[in-house]
């Protein structure tokens, strides 16, 4: 069920292997009237997966114009535009036009979200990367989420093991693009 804009904290133990990424992270957001539990773990879990330097949380599911997370350089220009859930075709043309470099990150089946955008134009589909998170290790921490968290998140050779209090959750996490399977054959 959704909350009216609760404010939720996350104390991150990033252990990021398979990119060599390893950080403390201390993260603050909201979570909008409209998101769930579920898309609420994926947004953080996503925003963890591709942590780079100038990653931000964006105003995306309140201002249409952007994006669910972002990346900025140094001179503040956008140079990675990230969507997490189920985006429109329009919305993801526009970002692939406007910046070049999109990620997405579904809170539901790949196939699903495949589905709802083909027969659509998207600029450059194939260069979309998207980020596919175990749905039972989602379902695991949403079921619980507290207004605080603490997570010691460890990512190695494709599989996500997180530890929240007493709590060890394991799942899979695969980097890959939009159609692959169809543009393989």
């Amino acid at each position: 069920m959704a909350h009216a804009g609760l404010l939720y904290r996350f104390h991150i133990n990033l252990a990021d292997a398979d990119r060599g990424v390893y950080e403390t992270l201390e993260l603050r957001t909201a979570m909008h009237a409209s998101e769930t539990e579920v898309f609420l773990v994926v947004r953080v879990l996503g925003y963890c997966l591709l942590h780079e330097e100038g990653i931000a949380f964006g105003r995306g599911l309140c201002e249409p114009d952007e994006s669910a997370i972002h990346v900025r350089d140094l001179t503040g220009q956008l140079v990675h535009w990230i969507e997490v859930g189920m985006p429109a075709a329009d919305r993801l043309h526009k970002a692939m036009k406007a910046v070049g470099k999109l990620t997405i990150v579904p809170h539901r089946p790949l196939r699903l979200l495949e589905r709802s955008l083909e027969g659509h134009t998207i600029h450059k589909v194939n260069d979309i990367q998207v980020v596919v998170i175990d749905p039972t290790l989602v379902a695991a921490i949403a079921g619980k989420l507290e207004r605080i968290e603490s997570w010691d998140l460890t990512v190695t050779d494709g599989t996500i093991f997180l530890v929240r209090g007493n709590e060890s959750h394991a799942g899979t996490v695969e980097y890959t693009h939009l159609f692959r399977e169809s543009s393989e054959s």
